[in-house]
């Protein structure tokens, strides 16, 4: 029962917008709340609509029945969101993050008025939205130089276009206004930059044009193709113990008819926030290795889709994008260690060991497809002192989560925890079993 809690904007006025008494959400339900609702009145201390354009905050405080603040509240805050882009929760390795989706998934979808679309009562949230141009690939902390020669000046960050079309990296009607790098280092694009279909950036920390000779070097260190564009300098430095890389773009200038007209709003195309340490690999800390994205279209902000390799800077990461010639889900260089048909899109579905799993769930979750024994499945159960000891098999940077009802078929499952498996071979966790209740559980590979 959410009826009468609080929905604003402002840390000073908790108090802007209240929930019907009667609302109540069911198990995994979903309500939506359209700008109607909560700002029917613009201006008045009680209405409020969120700002576009420098970024705003959602603040939802629980009150009991007769409206009084009970002092849980649960706030997300956002930064500058494009036009027609909804934000909203994913999940990821390392627990929610909120985000731009592909698409809104509130409203009713094609709707022939704007109250048609306001009868939309929520839906599961789209995919992060990725792309045009990716953070690819990171060196934060070059390895030292030897006999206590000091670092050399081998930081960069290279930006990949994954699209199929150039992309213009400023503004095409205010071409003043370019994308920027943000975070633990700055970079400003140059005017009329493009990057062409599939193409790569590199930024460095020094100014290629003052220092060529020094630029040669460092592209022939780390054989960065011929052609592919050196940028620089980047201001600033990325903490060797871990930062964060933020990709910007421009949106229009604010118009006369607003009050900060002229203001040019900045939207997060990408950004990922590193670490030293685990999750995150530890060889890309001074021991001569880049983090490389795993696939360039997933979500960037999320360690499992992050590994440490060799500089592979203006290039595909190395075993990164695995060619899938059948499309069935499998890589070809995973058909072929297990003895499938790389040209066979229908194996996807064959059970090689007979163990109820397909082929395409032994993919996903990092399990042998010809070893009955090697699945995704709890294996064990254990209980004492009213707690449940449950393990199973699972590999290493998958994100299982744990689910359990107390009635197949009649109840619904519910989330128990999230377990973000470390080490390959046997997981081990405990729950509470509650008194007297049978209890059923499931797993659930998210990642």
């Amino acid at each position: 029962n959410i009826g009468n809690w609080w929905i604003s904007n402002s840390e000073k006025n908790l108090k802007k917008f209240q929930i019907s008494p009667s609302t109540t959400l069911s198990a995994r339900g979903m309500a939506v709340f359209y700008e109607g609702q909560f700002n029917p009145a613009p201006g008045a201390a009680h209405s409020f609509a969120l700002n576009s354009a420098h970024g705003d905050k959602i603040i939802l405080s629980k009150a009991d029945s007769s409206g009084k603040l009970t002092g849980h509240r649960a706030i997300v805050e956002f930064g500058a969101a494009q036009n027609g882009v909804s934000l909203g929760r994913v999940k990821t390795s390392i627990g929610d993050q909120f985000t731009a989706l592909t698409k809104p998934s509130f409203g009713v979808d094609s709707p022939s008025s704007v109250s048609a679309f306001r009868k939309g009562g929520g839906a599961a949230n789209a995919e992060a939205k990725v792309g045009p141009v990716v953070i690819h690939e990171i060196m934060y902390h070059p390895a030292p130089l030897p006999l206590g020669a000091g670092t050399p000046d081998d930081e960069f960050i290279e930006l990949r276009n994954i699209t199929n079309t150039t992309v213009p990296l400023y503004d095409p009607l205010h071409p003043e206004n370019t994308w920027q790098i943000g975070g633990g280092a700055t970079f400003g694009f140059p005017q009329d930059f493009q990057l062409p279909p599939d193409g790569y950036v590199v930024l460095i920390e020094f100014n290629p044009a003052k220092y060529p000779e020094k630029t040669a070097s460092l592209a022939k260190r780390h054989g960065i193709p011929e052609g592919v564009p050196i940028l620089g300098p980047l201001r600033g430095q990325l903490a060797n113990g871990g930062d964060t890389v933020a990709l910007y773009k421009p949106d229009p200038p604010q118009g006369l008819q607003h009050d900060d007209a002229g203001f040019v709003p900045y939207i997060l195309v990408d950004q990922v926030t590193f670490s030293d340490t685990a999750p995150w690999p530890s060889e890309a800390d001074g021991l001569g290795a880049t983090l490389q994205r795993a696939t360039a279209n997933k979500f960037a902000n999320d360690p499992v889709n992050w590994k440490a390799a060799a500089p592979n800077p203006g290039r595909a990461n190395r075993s990164a994008e695995m060619a899938d010639t059948d499309a069935d889900g499998m890589p070809d260089e995973w058909e072929t260690a297990f003895g499938l048909d790389p040209n066979n899109s229908n194996d996807g579905d064959g059970d090689a060991d007979g163990d109820g799993l397909t082929n395409l769930s032994e993919y996903l979750a990092g399990t042998d497809p010809g070893d009955a024994a090697s699945a995704l499945r709890l294996t064990t159960v254990n209980l004492a002192n009213g707690k449940m000891s449950l393990v199973f098999e699972a590999s290493q940077g998958r994100l299982i989560e744990i689910q359990s009802t107390p009635a197949l078929g009649q109840a619904a499952w519910e989330s128990v925890l999230e377990v973000d498996v470390k080490s390959d071979g046997p997981q081990q966790v405990e729950v509470d079993l509650p008194a007297g209740e049978a209890q059923f559980f499931r797993l659930l590979l998210v990642e």
